[in-house]
């Protein structure tokens, strides 16, 4: 009779357990399927979106729930970094468009080129073309530009330009105005915070750091990963010098000059910190893989992910697996009985020691030190999440047929 007793009390706790985990994850129908959706996605800022094709060769953008005109062409879909603010070119029969929140505003000219929000969201810069004319469009201004490749780079107020362009075989970058030395190759950066542009120049066989027109470094003869932060006063870089030797270096105005790091074999997965001069990558030495912290060393495992910080640099985290996978955040590793795919990023909810990703179908929240795991509804497919600092939640976007689901887990 004991025996027979204990079983039900078992299931029931088991129930228990399970059914107040599913109830922390929510979903709602966003989009309903009455128009076929071409791709979704979510920002970093939380902003979620959807292209969507109401009939054969037309489409509308959906942004958080508002819905665009039908166009017939649709571009570059941007979010200031603090998330107030979104555009994307857009076309109709005969006419280019700037689509805002603030509104629509006819542009000129027979194609669009690039747009982007100063890094104070104050703001939009975006350039048109008149048959090989480019105008570049900022705070008020325009200039006529030829033969631009690559990105548009803005100072942090939107104040100053920066873009590269090709004379003959070579390559220049123009600041404002003002072109560089002439290089067999160009790596742009960023503007630093006194306005100078900081950029790798490549010569022959050796690369350097430059801000403007001043070399700020050794030589190197690779650049595997550039950074610098969104105030334009933190940058880094990984450099190979020799064919055995690679190192992370980091610029920052509180350094005389930049700080090198120790020499490894191999060096990728750059992070860097949103606002202290810290930077995080990974390395190998002598089949040994390493996650390089500033100057502290972490121990990677078999196969090691790349190195992410949480959206306010509280916490360092990656993953790693051995016989097992793990987590390490900020220096101290957890197992996790499961697989895990070291390549994936994964969303972390600061001081909290919970990470979510997704599956094939569901988004999982797991707390790697309760052991803890929550997830939500199973999907057709689905995004991996975001965590929203703002809401305090994980979200993403799935689908089920053509219905999209906005689906969020508060851990």
């Amino acid at each position: 009779m004991k025996k027979n007793l204990i079983i039900p009390v078992i299931f029931i706790i088991f129930y228990f357990v399970n059914y107040n985990s599913y109830s922390q994850c929510n979903d709602e129908v966003v989009l309903d399927g009455s128009e076929k959706i071409l791709t979704y996605g979510i920002d970093s800022t939380g902003n979620w979106w959807a292209v969507t094709e109401p009939m054969t060769g037309n489409y509308r953008v959906v942004i958080n729930g508002k819905q665009s005109e039908i166009y017939h062409e649709v571009k570059n879909l941007i979010f200031s970094p603090d998330g107030q603010k979104w555009a994307f070119f857009a076309k109709d029969i005969t006419q280019w468009h700037i689509v805002s929140n603030d509104g629509v505003t006819k542009l000129p000219g027979t194609d669009v080129g690039e747009m982007l929000f100063s890094n104070n969201s104050q703001n939009l810069i975006y350039s048109y073309k008149d048959g090989e004319q480019e105008y570049i469009n900022f705070r008020n201004n325009k200039i006529i530009v030829y033969n631009r490749v690559g990105k548009i780079f803005s100072s942090y107020g939107g104040e100053r330009f920066a873009f590269m362009g090709y004379h003959g075989d070579k390559i220049v970058i123009n600041i404002n105005g003002n072109e560089s030395p002439q290089f067999d190759d160009i790596i742009p950066i960023g503007f630093w915070s006194d306005g100078t542009f900081l950029y790798a120049g490549k010569s022959g066989d050796s690369w350097e750091i430059y801000k403007n027109n001043e070399p700020i470094s050794d030589v190197f003869s690779n650049i595997n990963g550039v950074a610098i932060n969104i105030m334009g006063n933190v940058a880094a870089v990984l450099a190979r010098r020799t064919r055995d030797e690679a190192i992370g270096m980091l610029i920052s105005d509180e350094f005389y000059e930049p700080l090198v790091g120790k020499a490894y074999h191999s060096v990728d997965g750059l992070a860097l910190h949103p606002t202290l001069p810290m930077y995080a990558y990974r390395a190998t030495y002598q089949d040994k893989t390493f996650i390089v912290y500033s100057s502290a060393e972490y121990f990677g495992g078999q196969r090691t992910g790349k190195p992410q910080f949480t959206h306010d640099g509280n916490d360092l985290y990656y993953i790693g697996c051995d016989i097992d996978c793990f987590v390490n955040i900020n220096g101290r590793k957890y197992s996790v009985n499961t697989e895990l795919d070291v390549d994936m990023n994964y969303a972390m909810k600061p001081k909290s020691n919970t990470i979510s990703y997704s599956s094939s179908s569901s988004i999982i929240v797991r707390n790697v030190t309760s052991k803890n795991i929550i997830a939500g509804k199973m999907m057709d497919e689905i995004i991996q999440p975001i965590y929203n600092w703002r809401t305090q939640r994980f979200e993403t976007l799935g689908k089920i047929s053509q219905r999209l689901y906005f689906i969020f887990c508060k851990p």
